[in-house]
């Protein structure tokens, strides 16, 4: 299965990391991309205690220098599968790339609403975009709280549409356990068989 993952600039920003890397492990053939916010956003979240750190230096940071962000570091082997949002030329941009499924975790308002609008200004909007008008399975893991109207109505739209909003709803367990469930989750919307979290029996 050829999935997308995109990572947007909103918090928990290494569960799109772990996401990516569980659809790996599952086997599926997955491109990864980030926008620019994601860059500052996951350092923010990792490197906040470095006296060193400069979320501005990000905005100009490497692939290489964006992956190594933090302790969660994408599969080696999906090194060559990353875009960053300015690669607008690149193949998720084009419904004839035959990908089947993007998820966009975490979403942020500010992509949420692009994606309303059908503004396709960056590789991540535009493979969204794609993903919609090709009838295709999209998923968005909207990372905010409380939420405005404005809001919920963009996401009243997309549902119509075929769009399933999919937030990162915690769950009465621990850290990690948590984290897997969720993730598990969103495999599991996607069509992706995995055993990330105990099920109901």
């Amino acid at each position: 299965m050829k999935v997308i993952v995109g990572i947007s600039g909103a918090s928990l920003g290494l569960f799109g990391i772990k996401t990516a890397n569980a659809l790996f492990d599952a086997k599926c053939d997955v491109c990864v991309i980030f926008s620019q916010n994601a860059k500052i956003s996951l350092a923010c979240e990792s490197l906040t205690n470095s006296t060193n750190f400069n979320p501005s230096s990000l905005k100009t940071a490497t692939k290489a220098e964006l992956l190594a962000l933090g302790d969660e570091v994408i599969a080696q082997n999906l090194y060559s599968k990353i875009n960053i949002e300015s690669e607008i030329w690149a193949s998720p941009a084009s419904g004839s790339s035959g990908f089947e499924a993007m998820i966009i975790a975490p979403c942020s308002i500010n992509c949420l609403g692009k994606i309303a609008c059908g503004l396709s200004d960056s590789l991540l909007t535009r493979a969204a975009s794609v993903m919609i008008k090709e009838q295709r399975k999209l998923v968005l893991g909207v990372r905010e709280m409380p939420l405005n109207i404005i809001s919920l109505e963009q996401m009243s739209a997309l549902a119509k549409l075929g769009v399933i909003m999919a937030p990162p709803v915690l769950a009465s367990y621990s850290g990690d356990e948590m984290q897997n469930f969720i993730i598990g989750k969103w495999l599991d919307i996607l069509g992706v068989k995995n055993d990330l979290y105990k099920r109901w029996e």
